[in-house]
């Protein structure tokens, strides 16, 4: 188990208190936070945090999945008649795909990951 003073300060964690909501703060956020840290360390009690290395998940955006999911509620045709449109006006679907998921990369969402030691 890796040991919160030995990460990084930018090191994403999730942190969650009995079955309570997980919170996702970075190293340096959850050690000015009193609101986790005031607590007694006792790992038994319900009210003490778990705390993990935060596992980064990045959204992939494609333009041929969101066609997809609207086109389920539109005619047999529709999404390869939006497409032909779209691609006569030249639309740079790889262009935008890539912009896109690159701010989805800055982005990412965290999952829970391997528990770390509260050793402040």
């Amino acid at each position: 188990m890796e040991k919160l003073s030995e990460l990084r300060e930018d090191t994403m964690l999730t942190v969650q208190i009995g079955n309570g909501d997980i919170n996702v703060m970075s190293k340096k956020d959850f050690m000015n936070s009193s609101e986790y840290l005031d607590r007694e360390p006792d790992l038994q009690r319900e009210d003490y945090p778990e705390v993990t290395i935060g596992v980064p998940q990045v959204a992939d955006f494609s333009f041929e999945y969101a066609l997809e999911c609207a086109g389920d509620e539109m005619y047999e045709d529709w999404k390869t008649n939006v497409t032909y449109s779209l691609e006569k006006q030249e639309f740079d679907f790889k262009g935008i795909e890539k912009v896109i998921n690159k701010v989805f990369a800055e982005h990412p969402t965290y999952y829970v990951g391997k528990l770390v030691d509260i050793d402040n």
